[in-house]
């Protein structure tokens, strides 16, 4: 009874293990971006879009505020090659779009991309319409640089969560 409690228990031992190991594969990473939008439209859906070599190679979703907006790209694994990458961001309310340039090294480090995404139109800057003095003035443009941070986790072929 005794060599039978033992065996019974190596064996799941074993099969945990097997199984973290697995987990731990399944789950690795690849690239992970650090991407900072300024724009001065009004907060809404946008898209992120992925470019290596000239191809999409992958997309997220998210949300951006007005001011500074952070976000966290997680890339499944071996899919950003060492090298010049793209990310392009789409603001979907106002068909806009602007990209920014990263280099993924080697070294299995984060990236930091910017990308500005500023409309001409006059009506969409925020705070435009300040005619008061120099103090006020200040006050409201420090205010007016909100900063969010969003984390995407994107596992391969499964529809992107977003984390707050």
């Amino acid at each position: 009874m005794r060599k039978v409690t033992v065996v019974i228990g190596s064996i799941t031992l074993l099969t945990l293990f097997a199984s973290g190991v697995l987990l731990q594969a399944l789950q690795a990473k690849g690239l992970k971006v650090y991407l900072t939008v300024d724009t001065n439209l009004v907060s809404q859906s946008v898209r992120m879009e992925s470019y290596q070599f000239g191809n999409l190679v992958y997309s997220h979703e998210g949300f951006m505020s007005t001011g500074l907006t952070e976000f966290t790209l997680q890339h499944p694994n071996d899919l950003i090659d060492a090298g010049d990458f793209r990310i392009c961001v789409i603001a979907q309310n106002d068909n806009l779009q602007s990209c920014g340039n990263g280099y993924n090294s080697e070294e299995k480090k984060p990236e930091n991309v910017r990308v500005n995404l500023i409309s001409s139109n006059e009506q969409q800057v925020p705070f435009s319409s300040s005619s008061s003095s120099s103090g006020s003035s200040s006050s409201s443009s420090s205010s007016s640089s909100s900063s969010d941070t969003t984390v995407i986790v994107c596992p391969p072929g499964e529809t992107c969560m977003i984390e707050r």
